[in-house]
């Protein structure tokens, strides 16, 4: 969250072309972990499954590239 309020920040005193992409990125490990990494390890909570720590691990790939 830090990140991105700096980010915003940057955005708002400083805008040039390289600190838009970067809080877009923000926003997509932001929303990848919300929607999907979160629900996720909160069935492992409850069940502990091979094939939904497998899909953890897989989409823990989209907030690593972003």
């Amino acid at each position: 969250m830090i990140e991105l309020a700096t980010g915003l920040c940057l955005i708002y005193h400083k805008p040039n072309l390289y600190h838009s992409p970067n809080v877009g990125l923000m926003r997509v490990i932001a929303l990848s972990t919300a929607f999907i990494q979160v629900p996720i390890h909160l069935k492992l909570l409850k069940n502990t499954s091979v094939q939904l720590t497998d899909k953890l691990i897989l989409t823990h790939w989209i907030r690593t590239i972003s």
